[in-house]
């Protein structure tokens, strides 16, 4: 199951990393909401999202999407 899959690699993102990904896709908050639950920066919520799904991605990519940058 897809969604199985990806629950489990979330599971395995640094723990900030995981924070932000819940707060941002579950429970649908802001960048500036999520910073002020995280006590961290807009802007920093947005490094942590971007490593998030990048590691995401490249787990779930296709020999073609491994090979791009």
């Amino acid at each position: 199951d897809v969604a199985a899959a990806v629950l489990a690699r979330v599971a395995d993102l640094p723990e900030l990393q995981r924070e932000a990904v819940r707060l941002r896709f579950q429970a649908q908050l802001s960048y500036r909401e999520i910073a002020g639950v995280m006590g961290v920066s807009e802007s920093h919520v947005g490094v942590l999202l971007h490593a998030a799904l990048k590691t995401l991605r490249s787990h779930f990519a296709g020999p073609a999407g491994r090979s791009q940058s």
